[in-house]
Formats: structure tokens, C-alpha cells, sequence
């Protein structure tokens, strides 16, 4: 439970925070506040209806409270589905977003829109926990009121919500330093991953502490379970900062956990239900569980998965974009009619990549390394000296009272039946365990090794050079496309120019700014641009001094600006007219708001063969 919950948030989050606030909305305000309130309406009288049926049948004893239970379980997570699609709907076709962002002043801040979204997405949830309660409250024990059993699950959610506010407000701060070096630093892949993984520290070192608060934990009550679970630590030499009782969600969780990577950070926390059920020999079978989860460093681990999904999502996901929409279905769909771009279904394809790769990474992945974990950790009561039968015996328990017959399928866990199959061998053959041991330490080699061949082969200057040409190449079968429809339009084939020189395909440059020029002869750009590939193409076969020169002297004509005058300076250097060369630099510098370094190099070059050549010419 604790699992999808946090999984259906960062969906949410992810969701929210990885789509851009709508430049072309398809509704005015009106319109969509309007569409968001009628949603909100339908989530309301949804989970009303559907909890409604549960009590009834409850009431009317056509269901026993073990059964009422299960599909009370299994319709929080229906209808948290639910009204994650409805946020999905709310964000994307009534640019929800958008409305947060039209706040004034506060709009201009990614941390507000965020807590904004945040906010309004918790507003639905608590609608499915105002109706559960309103079903089984007496019934399950969940709390004394709707209301305390909404904040306690508000509560319960923050231990995700706040650090990611947190880091929001991290790179808010950052956005308002202009220093030009701190905006190019956020722009790079690697320093993006290094803020990340500083982020993670900050959470391994803080998170443990906002959530014993949280989630309503308290130190263990002294007693021979205390003292037995801290012998038992003694013995392994293991320490926790405290050990507590985890009373989160009104103590209606069943289950026990460790956090913290470091001795003062680390906390043991073990529910009410989980030690009022289980007899003292059990619990400390469940203590040697989480004891090696710290000894085998799996907390570790688990920070360095998070770590490689943002770098697995960083070098795959637009590169994935850009290779669908290159294709002739991504193309079809992103393009319209029209010829206008379809920035809805930029957004469609940014998202439903972005969480297939976060469903795939950590179903199947992450996943795979946990449930391997959770096996790791179970055989850790051999080392421990508890007898296995005591935790099978836990695990027994846990099945009746869950109502879990021991073969339900879990993506984190392997089920009650393979893991105490798992502990039955280990029984028998004590190097089943080791042989597990060893499995376990390949596999996160070979994940290591995998995730820094990744990062070589992803973020390296061929991979830029190959994401630039994915770009261009969309931009010009955009262009294309548009000029199928308006073959008349110069200024299409001018644009198409300049994407073919940047892909260095300096034949159909040349034949695109000449087909521009054709249909419009009076375009001072194009004529800069034609002049400049006659005289600097890298290949020297496209060059004709002569013509760049007469197509920079018509440029300059219609246009005085400080890169035209610089490519005339190029015709006139080319053609040995080293005098007007100089002119042309220094009127180019006269006229330039920026890349004056560049120009003051190219005067200084233009004087260097100017007194070169004049020197040549008196001897």
C-alpha cells in the first residue's frame, strides 16, 4: 500500500511538473475554470456513490467485514487511478497549469505554481478519503472523523510532497542569480545531475526527521520489547537514532520499516498493529529484516536507482521525442492541416514517454532490485542468529490478517508463499542464501556498469551533434511541409536555408536562399546569408567570391546591421580588396550591441593583412 501510494503521487507530481503551461490554450478562462469546477463535481458524487455501495452492503451484511475491507482497499486504489486521469485531463485540456500561472506575481514562481498544483490534486484525493470514511470509518478504526482521517493522510503524503517543494524552490532561488554562468551551469545535463544528487543527500539526511513527525512516530515505550530489540541491534552492531512506533494513518498500517543511511539519521519504525499481533520472538524476526536492509546498504542502493532514472530519463526520453516525431506517424500527428505545430501533442508525447519510461524503470528495474532486496533481507536472520520459524511464522499471520492467501503478486515484494519457500530452502541448503548473496552483488554490477556506459555513450559531444541534427531535421520537414502549402512564401525558403546550413548540406542551402531570393529579390537576410556560404563554406567547391561580394553590397543596401556589414568585410577580404575590408569591420563594430569581442577580433584581423599585403605590395 505504502509502495503505490507513493508511486500514484510522483505520478501526479510528474505529470504536473514536466508539462508547460499551454501558450495556445484551447478554452478561455472562463471556459476552463468552469470545465474544472464540473470535474470536480463529477470526482465528488463518483466516490460518494462508489463508497455508498460498500457501506450498503455492509450494512445490509451481503458483504463480512474482511470482504468489505478488501474492496474497500482495492476502490481507494480504483479511484485514485481515477482522478489521476481526471488531473491528467485537467492539466493537458483545461491547461490547469496555465490558470496557476495567470496568479499575479506569484505565477512567476515555478515553487508556488507547483505547490498550487499540488494543492488542487490533494483537494481530489481528499474527496476519496472523506467517502471511504464516511463507508467503513467505524468499522476499519481509521480515525475518530472524516476529517482527521483526511489530514492524516495529507500528512502521510507531505513525507514525498515537501522535498520536492523543497528542490522546486532550490532552482527558483537559482533562476533569479543572472550571472550568465550560473543560467549556462542549469542548462547542462551534468550539473543538473549533480543538483539532483545533492538534492538526494539533503533527503537522506533531512527526510528521516520530517517524517518521524509526519507520520505521528514516537520513541518504542520502554519494555522487554525495547530492550530486546535493542540487544538484538547491540549484537549486530547496528544503531538506530531511536526506535519508534509508527503510528501514520491513524495506526492503520501493519507493517515495519527502517530510514536513514547514517547512524544519527536512522530510525527503526514499527507500527501499533504490527507489535500488538506478532509475540516477541516474530517482531525481532521483522527487526533482523530491517537490520539487513543496513547491513546489505540498500538504502544506498536505492539512492543510486533514483540517480540513474533522472539520468536514464535525461538521455532518452527527448531523444525519444525527436525520433518519433521524425517519423512519419509522430510527423502526421504533430503537424496539422494547417502546417501549424500541434503543441498539444508535443506535450502528449512528452508525457506518455516520460511515464512509460517511470512505470517500466521501476516496475521492472527497480523492482527487480527490490524484491531481491526484500529476499536479501530475509535470509539476514540466519547472520542474525533469529530462527527463521519465527519470521515464517510473521509471515503467516500477516496473509490472515491482510487476507492475502499468500500467492498475490506484489511488483516490490516476492509473495508470502515464495518467501517463505525461500526461507524453507535456505533452511535445508544454508548456500542458498550465499549463492543469493552473490546474485545480487552481480546484478548491481552489472547495473553500474551498465549506467556508466550509458552516461558515456549519452552525454558526449557525437550524442549532442546527433540530438542537433534530430532537431534540424524535424525543422525542415516542418518547413517542408508548409511549403508544399504556400510554395510562395519566400521567407519559408529562407528559414529552410538556414536549417540546411546548420545540417551542413550546403547544396540545398544555397538552392533554397536562391529559390528565396527569386520569389523575393528585396530580402537584405537572405542576401547575407547567400553572400556568407559563397565566401566561407568549409567546402571550397560552393564558394564564388565575385557573387558574395555583389550580394553583400545589395544586403548592406537594404539593411545596416553589424553582421552584414561583417560578411561584406569577408567579400572584400576574399576578393583582395583589403582597404574596404578594414571599412566594412569597422562600421560593423560601430554598429554592434553585441559580439563585440568577435568583431573587434575581426577588424584586428582585417588590419593584420590589410598592412600584410600593403607592405607586399611596396616591395
Amino acid at each position: 500500500m505504502i509502495y503505490l501510494n507513493f508511486l500514484y503521487l510522483i505520478i501526479a507530481i510528474s505529470l504536473f511538473s514536466t508539462i508547460p503551461a499551454s501558450e495556445n490554450a484551447l478554452f478561455s478562462l472562463p471556459q476552463a475554470l468552469v470545465a474544472q469546477g464540473f470535474i470536480l463535481w463529477v470526482l465528488w458524487f463518483l466516490n460518494k456513490s462508489q463508497f455508498g455501495r460498500i457501506g450498503q452492503a455492509l450494512h445490509r451484511q451481503d458483504l463480512s467485514v474482511e470482504e468489505a475491507s478488501r474492496y474497500f482497499s482495492s476502490r481507494i486504489n480504483i479511484q485514485i487511478v481515477i482522478t489521476i486521469f481526471c488531473f491528467a485531463v485537467e492539466i493537458f485540456v483545461f491547461d490547469l497549469k496555465g490558470i496557476f500561472t495567470r496568479v499575479p506575481l506569484l505565477g512567476l514562481s515555478e515553487t508556488f505554481v507547483n505547490l498550487a498544483g499540488m494543492a488542487y490534486f490533494l483537494l481530489q484525493l481528499a474527496f476519496i478519503w472523506y467517502w471511504g470514511f464516511r463507508s467503513m470509518g467505524d468499522t476499519l478504526d481509521i480515525g475518530r472523523s472524516a476529517g482527521d482521517y483526511i489530514r492524516a493522510n495529507v500528512k502521510f503524503n507531505l513525507a514525498i510532497v515537501v522535498p520536492w517543494l523543497l528542490f522546486t524552490l532550490l532552482l527558483d532561488l537559482l533562476s533569479l542569480i543572472a550571472a550568465p554562468a550560473i543560467n549556462r551551469m542549469m542548462d547542462s545535463a551534468l550539473f543538473q545531475v549533480g543538483l539532483f544528487a545533492l538534492f538526494l543527500v539533503i533527503m537522506v539526511l533531512f527526510t528521516p526527521l520530517l517524517v518521524t513527525y509526519l507520520w505521528d512516530c514516537k520513541p518504542l515505550q520502554s519494555g522487554p520489547l525495547r530492550e530486546a530489540v535493542l540487544s538484538l541491534c547491540r549484537e549486530q552492531n547496528i544503531a538506530f537514532r531511536e526506535i519508534m512506533s509508527w503510528d501514520a494513518l491513524n495506526r492503520g498500517l501493519l507493517t515495519a520499516g527502517v530510514m536513514g543511511l547514517f547512524r544519527r539519521s536512522r530510525y527503526l519504525l514499527l507500527t501499533p498493529r504490527l507489535t500488538h499481533m506478532l509475540n516477541q520472538d516474530e517482531l525481532l524476526g521483522v527487526v533482523s529484516h530491517e537490520i539487513g536492509h543496513v547491513k546489505k546498504k540498500h538504502l544506498f542502493y536505492y539512492m543510486l536507482f533514483f540517480l540513474g532514472f533522472l539520468i536514464l530519463s535525461m538521455g532518452t526520453i527527448d531523444r525519444s521525442i525527436k525520433l518519433f516525431i521524425n517519423s512519419r506517424l509522430g510527423f502526421s500527428l504533430l503537424i496539422g492541416p494547417d502546417g501549424a505545430v500541434n503543441v498539444s501533442s508535443l506535450s502528449f508525447f512528452s508525457v506518455f514517454i516520460s511515464l512509460f519510461l517511470f512505470v517500466f524503470y521501476f516496475r521492472f528495474i527497480f523492482g527487480y532490485f527490490m524484491r531481491n532486496f526484500e529476499r536479501q533481507a530475509d535470509a539476514y536472520c540466519f547472520k542474525a542468529g533469529i530462527d527463521p520459524r519465527a519470521l515464517i511464522s510473521s509471515f503467516m499471520k500477516l496473509g490472515v490478517v491482510l487476507g492475502d492467501d499468500g500467492n498475490k503478486s506484489n511488483w516490490h515484494h516476492y509473495n508470502i508463499a515464495q518467501r517463505i519457500d525461500f526461507l524453507q530452502r535456505c533452511v535445508a541448503d544454508p548456500q542458498v542464501a550465499a549463492r543469493h548473496d552473490r546474485k545480487v552483488k552481480r546484478m548491481v554490477k552489472i547495473f553500474v556498469l551498465a549506467l556508466v556506459l550509458f552516461t558515456v555513450l549519452i552525454f558526449n559531444p557525437y550524442a549532442s551533434r546527433l540530438d542537433n541534427a534530430l532537431d534540424y531535421r524535424l525543422m525542415a520537414n516542418v518547413l517542408q511541409e508548409r511549403i508544399a502549402k504556400e510554395p510562395a512564401n519566400a521567407q519559408l525558403y529562407m528559414l529552410l536555408g538556414v536549417v540546411y546550413y546548420q545540417e551542413e548540406k550546403w547544396a540545398l542551402a544555397r538552392k533554397a536562399y536562391e529559390t528565396s531570393l527569386e520569389l523575393n529579390y528585396s530580402q537584405p537576410e537572405v542576401l547575407n546569408n547567400l553572400a556568407w556560404l559563397l565566401v566561407k563554406c568549409p567546402d571550397r567547391k560552393y564558394r564564388d567570391y565575385k557573387r558574395s561580394l555583389e550580394l553583400a553590397e545589395e544586403a548592406v543596401k537594404l539593411a545596416q546591421s553589424a553582421h552584414i556589414y561583417d560578411t561584406l568585410a569577408e567579400g572584400y577580404l576574399a576578393n583582395g580588396q583589403y582597404k574596404e575590408a578594414v571599412a566594412a569591420s569597422a562600421r560593423a563594430l560601430q554598429l554592434a550591441d553585441e559580439d563585440r569581442e568577435y568583431l573587434e577580433n575581426q577588424l584586428e584581423k582585417m588590419k593584420k593583412l590589410y598592412l600584410e599585403n600593403k607592405s607586399v605590395l611596396r616591395i
